[in-house]
């Protein structure tokens, strides 16, 4: 290309407010977009000699990586000693590329532009993260997310409902893959899932907090009880740092919770932890200023000047289900949880019952031929195997069957599963049953 043209576009930092570690799992996180300064911006430049770095975030971007050099300013994701915050550079980079490259202006942010920023920065991670922060870089404000298998489920939420907060950071050393990495190594163990599940429902009832409150001007019963959601964390946070091994709550970290006033103030770590960024909220502005004073005397940390950032983009976001189709899908629901349920118990019984008949005929054959139970055992292996993979076709004529039920009546499998989503303790077999 003959002529130089220049592009330019931005993509937030973020907070990740609640949510850490178990939105791999399934569970609503609540992150918020940073402004003013917290911003990654993007200079475009087509018609000059592109480099490594501009070719591989255009290949995971899908654009011409011939037709852009990509030049990043992360200077605002760096303090004056050059210490990098933990505050989604590398989310705040892909959507500043590819804001870059579409030149769509004002129109950037569909969902098109969403899903393919989160494809293109999980793969940078190697298949690691849940997106929320790529979704909060690109969309701004305040955002719910939920982890689907296919697709984010995404609600903007309204800054107000959020009480006075600063971000704190302090120069602990915070490589989030290291405890995703050391989270990942202990999915198998019951202690790892039962802190998960804890986490979930930690998450879903704050969630389900501040979406009843939406609209309400918060008073002081709605701010002590934000603070006491927000505390709520702490002993969670400390099993699982116990389970995965790796320090998520700093000596800092404690000593700065410890100078926190009960009641009037709450703190908690932002993302995986390790010290690096801290949330602190306060029943006033004043109580927060205050106290942000007092720790930046007696600690190593410091306060950034940031606040959550406004919206952009206009990604076809989940708005709250309404009466009347909650009221529609109900018996689609109620349908699908009983057919799921019948489908996992009688898979079940008939795997038991497998295994059950092949310890038997083993047992008996033992003492005749070791050959004939070596195949024996093979066959029990393969026959449950086999019962693994029906179970995993009925779950798809199931699916089908109910997508074409629900489009006779004008309704998206999308819905079902927001509405499954939001009913997880009514419908939990059929919740399961799709996020498999």
């Amino acid at each position: 290309m003959d002529v130089r043209e220049e592009r330019r576009g931005f993509g937030y930092a973020k907070a990740l407010i609640f949510g850490e570690y178990a939105v791999l799992h399934g569970s609503p996180c609540l992150v918020a977009a940073l402004s003013p300064q917290m911003q990654a911006h993007c200079r475009c430049v087509r018609g000059e000699a592109t480099d490594p770095q501009s070719e591989h975030i255009a290949s995971l971007l899908g654009v011409s990586a011939e037709a852009c050099h990509f030049e990043f300013d992360h200077s605002a994701f760096y303090d004056a000693s050059g210490h990098k915050l933990g505050i989604g550079s590398s989310a705040a980079m892909f959507v500043a590329a590819l804001d870059a490259a579409s030149d769509k202006g004002d129109a950037f942010g569909d969902m098109s532009d969403l899903l393919t920023a989160v494809a293109a920065h999980r793969a940078f991670q190697h298949g690691l993260g849940s997106g929320a922060d790529v979704i909060a870089s690109m969309l701004g404000g305040l955002v719910l997310v939920e982890h689907c298998p296919d697709a984010p489920s995404i609600q903007r939420v309204s800054a107000q409902s959020l009480l006075p907060f600063a971000v704190l950071a302090s120069h602990d050393a915070a490589p989030t893959a290291a405890f995703v990495e050391a989270a990942k190594a202990q999915e198998k163990k019951a202690s790892y899932r039962g802190i998960i599940k804890k986490l979930t429902e930690q998450n879903r009832a704050f969630a389900h907090f501040i979406l009843s409150n939406a609209g309400k001007m918060p008073d002081d019963g709605y701010r002590r009880a934000f603070l006491a959601q927000i505390d709520g964390y702490y002993p969670l946070l400390m099993r699982l740092q116990n389970a995965i091994g790796r320090t998520i709550l700093t000596e800092t970290f404690e000593t700065v919770r410890k100078l926190a006033p009960k009641g009037r103030v709450a703190v908690k770590t932002s993302g995986a932890g390790g010290g690096d960024i801290m949330l602190v909220f306060a029943m006033t502005q004043d109580e927060l200023d205050a106290f942000c004073r007092e720790v930046e005397a007696k600690c190593p940390v410091h306060r950034l000047d940031v606040s959550v950032a406004k919206t952009r983009g206009n990604a076809a976001l989940d708005d709250p289900i309404s009466e009347t189709l909650n009221a529609q899908l109900r018996p689609f629901a109620d349908a699908f949880e009983a057919q799921a349920a019948r489908s996992v118990i009688m898979t079940t019984l008939c795997a038991c019952l497998v295994l059950a008949l092949g310890v038997f005929i083993v047992l008996i054959c033992w003492s005749f031929s070791t050959q004939a139970c070596l195949l024996i055992c093979g066959c029990v292996i393969f026959a449950f195997l086999m019962g693994k993979a029906g179970l995993h076709i009925q779950r798809k004529h199931h699916i089908d069957a109910m997508t074409a039920l629900l489009a006779h009546d004008g309704i998206t499998f999308w819905d079902m599963k927001r509405y499954l989503h939001a009913n997880v303790q009514t419908y939990p077999v059929a919740f399961s049953l799709i996020r498999q």
